[in-house]
């Protein structure tokens, strides 16, 4: 019996010093989740902040982008305007250069009838400029 007893008591030491050592090793095991679930709470943290300051950048930059497209039509809607101008401009042009065009075949008309009617011509502009006084008094001697 009392063999028995010494095995339990033996027993009952070495069940605490298993229970004890359990005990610890969950203890540690504890702390050490503790320890990684920590890390990886603040990874997460980092991470959303992360993520908030990009989806921030990322509506700038969108906005941004939205501001160019609506300068972009602009620039394209008034580029169209003065290539409109542009080409009224032109039209314009070429229609004086033809009314230019007529007015210097007048001029060697009107050159050829002087000379027909013995008249001095001259090439220059002063001259002519005068030439222009004197058909005004010829047009003045005919009334």
């Amino acid at each position: 019996m009392a063999d028995l007893r010494a095995t339990i008591s033996r027993l009952e030491v070495d069940l605490m010093k298993a229970s004890k050592a359990k005990t610890e090793e969950l203890h540690a095991a504890q702390e050490e989740y503790a320890a990684k679930l920590s890390a990886e709470q603040s990874k997460t943290k980092t991470a959303e902040e992360r993520c908030s300051k990009l989806e921030k950048e990322l509506a700038q930059k969108d906005k941004q982008l939205s501001q160019k497209d609506e300068d972009l039509e602009e620039s394209r809607a008034q580029l169209e305007e003065k290539e409109e101008q542009k080409s009224a401009t032109q039209t314009e042009l070429d229609d004086l250069l033809m009314v230019f065009g007529d007015i210097e075949e007048k001029v060697e008309k009107y050159k050829k009838r002087l000379i027909d009617l013995g008249e001095t011509v001259s090439d220059g502009e002063d001259e002519n400029e005068d030439d222009d006084g004197e058909e005004d008094e010829d047009d003045d001697d005919v009334d």
